[in-house]
């Protein structure tokens, strides 16, 4: 913060706090005004004052802007008593809103963020609803200050409604419980959840605010009752909430307090205190670690991280529930604590006590590599097969490893050390010369080697071959000896079962399915068993005792090297090259070599085991290639593709998934993906529950959620992924977009629901047609029937003029059931086929229509529907076209019957709209015909229906 922004901070405290000192002093509603400025100047003061402390201490955290801004606004409800209209309304309506920064204070603390929607949402809410209510009451009343008798008018009021102002004074007031109750609750929970670190952090400010919200509760409880209860608890709300600025710059500052911490920190380690438990005292985190870094590794294979006792931890590394704080001597690290993240808030303090304990620490991690060698030390000494044993300068063990402790007979290491080493490893007879030997060499006591029988304390007689070499401290001094020795006490025995044991090797040898080699350390070639022979194809005689002539020429380098390693005395294996056949072929092979030593432990030459991997590295490539078609399958698969781990995190996304679901892969791959609807998530559950127990399942249909969050229809199929064990690791899922296969069924079925229908009129209309028409004619032709009968004798005349006028009723019955019959089923296209059946539709349209139809007949049914296409169309175009003419086209091309019927009228046909066409779609896709309709407005109509029909179809 500037100092102009401090300054102009601190002018805005000084006018708003004598701005309310002036009202609050002659406002006549307060009975007590000095105390009631004490309080409310007082509360405001700390709140800013606070804040611009805060400000200043922490730029980056909003905790200190947040507590000016709830300072300056608390000062903005002094104006409410003014008898002044304007300054009424304002205070009347912005006073209230001390409460948006001061619920975003108490949810934003320590880290100024307000972490959640939740909190995010509440600041807003408590803005509105209390914001709000009081602007209508100083629009709807104009003199919503009900109990003050000396405050002023609204100055904006249009409308002046007598209790508006109580009213919304009242929903104000349960709005206000319920965001006091929801504040609360969450400051609670984050309590309850909190470390320790932060709830020592956290205490002060919680406390504090939890006070201040239930204090105004009660306040606003207590004035809906009883002024004077509610005036009593005023004294209470001022006092919880002149605490929260002073909690909250305590929590801001306690850093400062809290470097008298590194002094305890001091002491305790002067007193012996561990430091790790004097660091997690003086940061106040019982979970603190302290990990140091050992550069000494680097030797046995690399740095890494250690504990105190030197035992290797893993890597130190931040993450959701601990922080990482490294403390480094220059370039180099000394040490890292992992400490609770809430004490991040508390940087000073964490610079103070880690700059503190540095020093402690340099020293603790010299102790854990320390630490660490002796213990690796130890266990290559105790594990080592040869007898160890460290003897001062004056001739006393100092420390012996396990096999030497063996070889001694002796079962306590205490037993040995301090103890002379020849009154344990020499006889009585050489223990003067060896004492006098031991003397002579002083003080340098060069490297020696002897050997010796001595009998042990168990009465074992053993024969030790000893080596012996000088320990020196950092100024070359000599500060004792290490003799080594081996137990040769068999070494006859041994030869000989060793001189049994070549004989064997020979047999192993030559019956080994691997090539095996020895090189003598003049690079000639001393062994070629008979598996060399075989697979590089040199026979013995040709190779012994010359140079190896199965290196090729690019690889020769490399054998050189491979070469030097094996002088040195390592040993290597898995080694994987290439080697010359001897017809020029180049075979893979897998190299595993040793030394072989002489009986100084010289490196005499090498022993080499080449096994033929030609065929194997195929098969490595075969699975390479296998492995890339399967990729290209997945990546050009047309269902998605998905393979989930058992934290439900992608490991696997193909194209397909991009394409369905819309998410790309590299947003996806590690995540989890919230394909899962919630209404589903149930279902999704059980699904992965028989996944993960070993079941597989195909062609489940369910819902899925695409990444801009419309569902999309998938049937799905999935299996468990196991390891190498059978463990199941996760499960790969198949899905299918079958959003159109879905739709297609809807609309199949709504096809099939119309065809319905449409029988059912069609048969109620021919039911009312034969009632109507036909019916009542020859009821009609009946009656005259019977009325000439009986007027045959008496009046032939009438009669007959009877009989002639049911003649022409007969002809007119039949006239309408032979147009009914053609309206059910032309009987011309069943006899002659849709050709003449068409040609009679033609004739009977108004219009002049031309026509086009082919040959042959068709199947009964695509001629029925082609018949009923074509005449419903020209009924509309007869109906509704306005055409001056029409054409008519009947084609077969490649397995399909082709109708069209074209018109030049006025177009604008929609078949959603009429059920003639519907009808005919309908019937076209039974048969897994298309029926499409092109009628744009003024450019005329076509209706085309394509439907398949077999070829080889019997021609009239």
């Amino acid at each position: 913060m500037s100092r102009f922004t401090l300054a102009l901070g601190i002018a805005l405290l000084v006018v708003e706090a004598s701005v309310a000192v002036a009202i609050l002093a002659t406002s006549e509603e307060i009975e007590n005004p000095w105390l009631a400025i004490t309080l409310a100047v007082s509360a405001g003061a700390a709140f800013v004052v606070s804040g611009l402390i805060a400000v200043i201490r922490r730029p980056e955290n909003r905790t200190g802007a947040l507590l000016a801004a709830t300072g300056y606004v608390w000062f903005v409800n002094a104006l409410s008593p003014s008898g002044n209209d304007w300054l009424f309304t304002i205070g009347f309506v912005l006073g209230n809103l001390v409460w948006v920064p001061f619920s975003a204070l108490v949810l934003a603390f320590p880290t100024g963020r307000l972490e959640t929607r939740l909190e995010r949402a509440i600041p807003v809410a408590v803005g509105v609803l209390l914001g709000v209510p009081a602007f209508l009451a100083v629009l709807l009343d104009s003199s919503p200050a009900q109990t003050c008798t000396t405050c002023g008018d609204s100055a904006i009021a249009i409308a002046d409604i007598p209790g508006a102002a109580a009213a919304l004074d009242v929903f104000t007031t349960v709005c206000g419980l319920a965001l006091i109750g929801i504040v609360v609750t969450i400051l609670v929970r984050r309590w309850r959840s909190a470390s320790p670190a932060l709830r020592r952090l956290l205490r002060p400010v919680i406390g504090a605010g939890i006070a201040t919200l239930l204090a105004v509760g009660l306040v606003v409880i207590a004035d809906q009752v009883s002024s004077t209860v509610a005036d009593a608890l005023q004294l209470l709300f001022f006092a919880a909430f002149a605490a929260v600025p002073i909690a909250f710059l305590f929590g801001i500052l306690r850093t400062r307090l809290a470097r008298s911490s590194v002094s305890n920190l001091v002491v305790a380690l002067e007193a012996g205190t561990p430091l790790r438990d004097a660091l997690a005292t003086a940061l106040g985190d019982p979970t603190l670690e302290v990990a140091y870094w050992l550069d000494w590794r680097r030797g046995l294979g690399g740095t890494g991280w250690v504990d105190a006792e030197g035992r290797a931890v893993p890597e130190v590394a931040p993450d959701a529930t601990r922080a990482v704080r490294h403390v480094d001597q220059g370039s180099e690290h000394v040490a890292a604590l992992l400490y609770d993240p809430a004490l991040d808030a508390e940087p000073e303090l964490l610079d103070a006590v880690t700059a503190a304990a540095k020093l402690a620490l340099q020293n603790e991690r010299l102790y854990a590599e320390l630490r660490a060698e002796v213990g690796f030390m130890s266990t290559v000494t105790n594990t080592a097969p040869s007898l160890l044993v460290n003897v001062g300068t004056d001739g006393r063990i100092r420390n012996i490893n396990l096999a030497a402790l063996e070889a001694s007979g002796l079962d306590d290491e205490e037993a040995v050390r301090g103890r002379y080493f020849w009154d344990i490893f020499i006889d009585a007879g050489d223990r003067e010369a060896i004492m006098s030997r031991f003397a002579d060499a002083a003080p340098e006591y060069a490297a020696a080697e002897y050997e010796n029988r001595f009998t042990n304390a168990r009465g074992e007689e053993l024969v030790v071959y000893w080596r012996s070499a000088p320990v020196e401290n950092e100024l070359g001094q000599v500060v004792s000896v290490v003799a080594g020795g081996l137990d040769i006490t068999e070494r006859d025995r041994r030869e000989e079962e060793i001189r049994a044991g070549e004989e064997r090797f020979r047999a192993v040898i030559e019956s080994a399915p691997v090539a095996i080699v020895e090189i003598g350390s003049d690079d000639e070639v001393k062994l070629w068993n008979r598996a060399a022979e075989r697979i590089f194809g040199w026979s013995a005689e040709e190779v012994l005792g010359r140079p190896p002539v199965w290196i090729p020429d690019d690889r020769q380098e490399e054998y050189r090297a491979l070469s030097a390693r094996e002088a040195e005395g390592g040993a290597w294996s898995g080694y994987e090259t290439v080697r010359k056949h001897r017809d020029g072929r180049l075979l893979d092979v897998e190299i595993a070599a040793a030394p072989i030593r002489d009986s100084a432990g010289m490196v005499a030459g090498a022993m080499a085991v080449l096994s033929d991997i030609t065929d194997r590295k195929r098969h490595e490539d075969e699975l390479r290639a296998g492995e890339e078609r399967l990729q290209a399958a997945i990546r050009g698969a047309p269902v998605a593709i998905v393979e989930v781990d058992l934290d439900d995190r992608v490991r696997l996304w193909n194209p397909a998934a991009e394409r369905i679901f819309g998410w790309a892969a590299d947003e996806v791959i590690g995540t989890v993906v919230p394909v899962v609807p919630p209404e589903r998530e149930g279902e999704f559950r059980n699904l992965l529950e028989r996944v993960r127990k070993g079941d597989a399942y195909t062609g489940f249909e369910s819902v899925r959620m695409r990444r801009d969050g419309t569902r999309v229809d998938v049937e799905i199929s999935a299996a468990p992924i196991r390891d190498a064990s059978g463990t199941v690791v996760g499960h790969m899922a198949l899905f299918s977009d079958i959003t159109d296969r879905k739709r297609h069924e809807q609309e199949l079925r709504a096809s099939r629901a119309r065809l319905v229908v449409a029988a059912d009129e069609a048969r109620q209309e021919l039911e009312r047609n034969l009632h109507d028409g036909a019916q009542q004619r020859l009821v009609a032709l009946s009656v005259s029937l019977r009325l000439a009968e009986s007027k045959l004798d008496a009046d032939p005349a009438a009669a007959s003029s009877i009989l002639t006028s049911a003649r022409e009723e007969l002809a007119q019955a039949l006239s309408e059931l032979r147009e009914l019959a053609r309206g059910i089923h032309p009987a011309v296209l069943t006899d002659r086929g849709l050709g003449p059946a068409v040609e009679g539709l033609v004739a009977r349209t108004p219009v002049p229509v031309e026509v086009d139809v082919c040959s042959g007949r068709l199947p009964a049914a695509v001629e029925a529907a082609s018949y009923y296409v074509v005449a419903e169309a020209l009924t509309n175009v007869a109906k509704y076209s306005n055409a001056s003419g029409a054409s008519v086209e009947v084609t077969r091309e490649d397995g399909r019957v082709v109708i069209q019927v074209t018109d030049d009228g006025t177009g604008g046909a929609d078949p959603a709209r009429g059920s003639g066409l519907r009808g005919l779609a309908d019937r076209v896709a039974a048969l897994d015909g298309v029926l499409s309709v092109e009628s744009a407005v003024g450019q005329g109509t076509r209706v085309r229906a394509e439907i398949p029909v077999a070829d080889a179809v019997a021609e009239e």
